[in-house]
C-alpha cells in the first residue's frame, strides 16, 4: 500500500473494499455523533464556551472564558451567528482573575434565547462533529501509511468506538478540536522530518499555530517535536560528502525551516487574537498564579503578590503573545495552585491533592474492554520490536522505524505526564484526550498479528464487537461510559465523578420522562450542571439531607420528604457544590456525601445513565428521618415543623 501527501488532501491508496469500509466508519461515528448532540443537554462548560465564542466575533475582545484559548470557540460560534442569535451583553465586564462575568454572561445568553437556546448549542456542536470524523480520517491515514489500510481501518475502528471520543466529540469544549489539530499538526511534522520541505515546515507552522490556539494543553507539542527532531538526526544522520557541502547546505535549509515553522505558528496565534495586546512587555502583565508572581514585602511589613519579572531582563523584553493567551495561560496555572478542589477516584475523596496514577485510573475505567485487550497486545508487540518496519511497503516508511515510533509515543507520553503531573486537579479524563488518537495508531500496528492465523483473526472480531455491543448499551450518552470491570454506568459513580460520570447532560431526557410521568408536586431534584432546570421549563426543589446544609450564613436542617426524588450520579459519589433549590429560590451549600444515603435503594429509573430516580414514599422517608434524628413526616400535616420553620 502506497500513500501520498498534498499540502491539503491525504489520499491512501488501497482497495475499493477498503475505501468503503473507512467511509462507512465515517458515517457511522457520524450518525453516534448527531444522536449524542441531540439528546445530551447543554453541559457543564458549554454554558460559557458559547457566548464567549460569539463575544470574540462581535466585540473584539477575548477576556471572556479567556482561560481556554478561543480558536474552537470562534468557529462553533460562525453558523450560530449566522441564524442571529439574541446576546445580551448587560453582564458583560471584565474582572481581571473573577470568573463570575463569565457565567453571569452564559446566564443572560440563556434568558435572551430561551426557545431556541438547545437548538442554539446542537448547530455548534455539528462544528465539533466535524472535527472528530476528520479526526478519524486522520488517524485512517497515518496508521496506513505505517502498517497497510488494513492497520488503518483497526485503528480507525477504536476511535470510531471509542466512548471517550463520542462522549467530547459532540460538545462545543475545545478538548477535540484540540486533539485532532494536534494530532494532525504531528501529522505532518513527521513527514517533514522523514523528508523535509518548505512547504511542510509551513503547514507545520500553520497548525501547530492553530493546536496552540485551542487548549493550552498544546504545549507540550513543540517539547515533542523538538525530541523528534533530535532523534531524527541522532539516529539518522545527515549526508556527508568529502567537502561538507551537504553537511552545510542541509543544516542551513533545516535552520531556514525551523525559523518559518516557529514564526508562522505565532503569525497563526497572534492573527486569530487579533494581536490583542501582543508586544507588551512580560513585567506589565498583572498575573495571578505562583509560579508567575512572587512574594514582595511593603515598606509597612505586608507581604503582597508580584509579577515576577518585575525588575528583570526578561520581564522588560516585548512577548510575542497576545496578551489575553498569557493571562489565560496564567488563569489556567492558578487553578492549579488551588487546594480547594475536591478529587474524587474509586470512592476517595481528598481536597487540594489527587493521584499520580488518576488518568491511568480513568483509562481502565472507561476504556472499552476490547480496546484494552488489543492496546496489551500491541504494547508486547512493540516492547519485542516487532511492528514499525514490516507492515508497509513504503521503503521511505520502513526506513525510520525508530522515528515512526517516537513520533507516535513522545507526544502520547508527554500529554498523559503533563497533565498526571497536576495532582491537585483531578477531575477529566478529558485532560488526556489528546494520547487516544496516537494510540490507536500505535495499536494499529498490531494488525499483523491478528492476521497470521485464523483464531487470531476471529478474536479480533470478537475484540471489536464487544466493543461495539459495550458502547451501544450507553448511546447516546457516552459521557456515562464505564466498562463492564465497573459494572457500566449503574456504578461508576464509586469509581469517577464530575464530567466522567454527569456533566448535567441529563435534562433533556428528565424533561422527557416527566412528560410521560406528570408529577402533581415538582420533583426534589439535586441537579449538577451549568443550566437552571427551571429555566428549561423544568419545577423542582431541592431533596432534604440528613444533615445540615447552609444557607448564606444560616444552618438549616432540612430532613427529606415524600416524593419523586431525582440524585444526579455525581451526588450519590458525594461531590459538593453549592446547589439551587428551584421554586424556594435560595443557594445551598451542601456538604460532602449529602446525599449518598441514596445508594442504599435501587433507583425507579436511570435518565441518561447518569439521573437515579427513587420514589420516596412515606415509610422510607420515616426511616430514614429517625436514623438522623428528625421529626417524623406527618402526610396529614403536609410538613413537619422544623421544616416550616425553614420556608
Amino acid at each position: 500500500m502506497l500513500s501520498r501527501f498534498s499540502l491539503f488532501q491525504m489520499r491512501i491508496r488501497c482497495s475499493t473494499l477498503e475505501t468503503r469500509i473507512s467511509c462507512f466508519l465515517m458515517f457511522v461515528q457520524a450518525g453516534l455523533l448527531v444522536l449524542g448532540a441531540s439528546w445530551n443537554s447543554v453541559t457543564f462548560d458549554e454554558v460559557s464556551h458559547l457566548p464567549a465564542g460569539i463575544s470574540y466575533w462581535q466585540t473584539g475582545e477575548f477576556w471572556c472564558y479567556h482561560h481556554n484559548p478561543p480558536l474552537i470557540k470562534q468557529l462553533c460560534a460562525v453558523p450560530v451567528m449566522l441564524l442571529g442569535p439574541n446576546v445580551d451583553y448587560r453582564s458583560f465586564q471584565y474582572r481581571p482573575g473573577n470568573r463570575s462575568p463569565d457565567f453571569e454572561f452564559a446566564a443572560d445568553f440563556l434568558d435572551a434565547n430561551p426557545k431556541n437556546y438547545e437548538t442554539i448549542f446542537l448547530i455548534a456542536r455539528l462544528v465539533v462533529v466535524i472535527f472528530t470524523v476528520w479526526g478519524g480520517r486522520i488517524v485512517f491515514c497515518w496508521a496506513s501509511e505505517l502498517f497497510g489500510a488494513r492497520g488503518g481501518l483497526l485503528a480507525q475502528a477504536l476511535w470510531t468506538f471509542c466512548p471517550n471520543i463520542l462522549a467530547h466529540g459532540c460538545l462545543v469544549t475545545p478538548d477535540m478540536g484540540a486533539t485532532v489539530i494536534g494530532f494532525y499538526a504531528t501529522y505532518v511534522f513527521w513527514k517533514y522530518l522523514r523528508a523535509p520541505s518548505q512547504g511542510l515546515a509551513l503547514l507545520s507552522g500553520i497548525l501547530l499555530g492553530l493546536a496552540e490556539a485551542s487548549k493550552f494543553s498544546c504545549f507540550v507539542l513543540p517539547i515533542a517535536w523538538v525530541c523528534l527532531l533530535g532523534i531524527r538526526l541522532a539516529i539518522y544522520p545527515l549526508p556527508v560528502s568529502t567537502a561538507g557541502d551537504a553537511v552545510r547546505n542541509t543544516a542551513a535549509r533545516l535552520g531556514l525551516d525551523a525559523f518559518l515553522l516557529i514564526s508562522v505558528s505565532l503569525l497563526v496565534l497572534n492573527n486569530l487574537y487579533a494581536f490583542d495586546e501582543t508586544g507588551t512587555p512580560l513585567c506589565e502583565y498583572h498575573f495571578l498564579s505562583k509560579t508567575l508572581t512572587k512574594d514582595l514585602k511593603n515598606p509597612q511589613g505586608k507581604t503582597t503578590r508580584v509579577n515576577r519579572f518585575q525588575g528583570t531582563v526578561l520581564g522588560s523584553i516585548p512577548m510575542p503573545f497576545p496578551g489575553q493567551y498569557l493571562l489565560g495561560l496564567d488563569d489556567q496555572l492558578k487553578d492549579n495552585d488551588t487546594v480547594m478542589f475536591r478529587n474524587y477516584l474509586n470512592g476517595e475523596f481528598r481536597v487540594g491533592r489527587g493521584w499520580w496514577s488518576y488518568y491511568l485510573f480513568c483509562l481502565l475505567w472507561k476504556t472499552p474492554i476490547g480496546t484494552l485487550v488489543i492496546a496489551g497486545i500491541s504494547g508486547i508487540l512493540m516492547f519485542g520490536r516487532r511492528f514499525f518496519l514490516r507492515p508497509s511497503s513504503d521503503a521511505n516508511v520502513k526506513s525510520m522505524g525508530w522515528l515512526n515510533a517516537f513520533a507516535l509515543i513522545l507526544p502520547l507520553v508527554f500529554y498523559l505526564v503533563s497533565v498526571s503531573l497536576s495532582e491537585r486537579l483531578n477531575a477529566h479524563l478529558r485532560y488526556v484526550l489528546p494520547i487516544f488518537p496516537f494510540a490507536f495508531v500505535l495499536m494499529g500496528g498490531s494488525i499483523a498479528f491478528f492476521e497470521s492465523k485464523v483464531w487470531r483473526q476471529l478474536l479480533l472480531t470478537l475484540l471489536l464487537l464487544i466493543n461495539v455491543i459495550s458502547v451501544g448499551r450507553t448511546c447516546p450518552f457516552f459521557l456515562s461510559y464505564f466498562n463492564e470491570f465497573t459494572g457500566g454506568p449503574r456504578w461508576g459513580y464509586l469509581y469517577l465523578a464530575d464530567s466522567n460520570a454527569d456533566w448535567g447532560q441529563g435534562l433533556i431526557s428528565l424533561r422527557s420522562w416527566l412528560a410521560k410521568n406528570p408529577q402533581e408536586e415538582p420533583v426534589q431534584l439535586a441537579y449538577f450542571g451549568g443550566l437552571e432546570p427551571l429555566r428549561l421549563g423544568i419545577p423542582y426543589e431541592l431533596p432534604g439531607t440528613l444533615g445540615e446544609i447552609t444557607e448564606t450564613n444560616k444552618v438549616l436542617s432540612y430532613g427529606p420528604r415524600p416524593g419523586i426524588h431525582i440524585i444526579s450520579a455525581n451526588y450519590l459519589a458525594g461531590l459538593t457544590i453549592g446547589l439551587s433549590d428551584g421554586s424556594r429560590g435560595r443557594i445551598y451549600n451542601m456538604p460532602q456525601n449529602a446525599y449518598t444515603f441514596y445508594r442504599e435503594f435501587e433507583p425507579d429509573a436511570i435518565l441518561a445513565n447518569c439521573l437515579f430516580v427513587y420514589k420516596m414514599d412515606e415509610d422510607r422517608v420515616n426511616r430514614l428521618r429517625e436514623r438522623a434524628s428528625l421529626p417524623k413526616w406527618k402526610a396529614e400535616e403536609g410538613k413537619t415543623t422544623e421544616d416550616s420553620g425553614n420556608d
